[in-house]
């Protein structure tokens, strides 16, 4: 379901008047219980939400534990992602532009994933999925 959310872009809270937050303070500690079964597709879409909780939406609260965060980050950061169709004439498109060819699936500091990363005027980068 949070993934649900951040995926189109939805606030965390209820719409229903009166009604708590969806994902309050509860959401981390349920995530925290159940840490044990997720998947590492289900690790990395948390780390998804995480980032779009805390980055796009300013808000710290309901967050899982810092170490369910970190295993999130490793698990999402360990995937070898592999380039569509669409991304690659996208990359040779790039690289007719500016002339050498940008680097491809970087991970910024935040976590978020590249596509391609190409100097561009001191820099900038071309987002995907993650």
């Amino acid at each position: 379901l949070a993934w649900a959310f951040a995926t189109v872009g939805e606030p965390s809270r209820s719409t229903s008047g009166g009604e708590a937050e969806l994902f309050g303070l509860e959401f981390g500690r349920r995530c925290d219980a159940a840490a044990d079964l997720f998947r590492r597709e289900e690790l990395t879409q948390l780390h998804v939400w995480c980032l779009w909780h805390s980055l796009e939406c300013g808000q710290t609260e309901g967050m899982p534990s810092e170490a369910l965060r970190r295993r999130c980050h490793a698990e999402f950061t360990a995937q070898q992602g592999r380039p569509s169709r669409l991304q690659r004439h996208v990359g040779a498109a790039l690289f007719r532009l500016v002339g050498s060819r940008p680097r491809e699936e970087v991970t910024i500091p935040e976590g978020y994933s590249l596509d391609y990363l190409v100097e561009w005027r001191g820099g900038g980068g071309v987002g995907g999925a993650g």
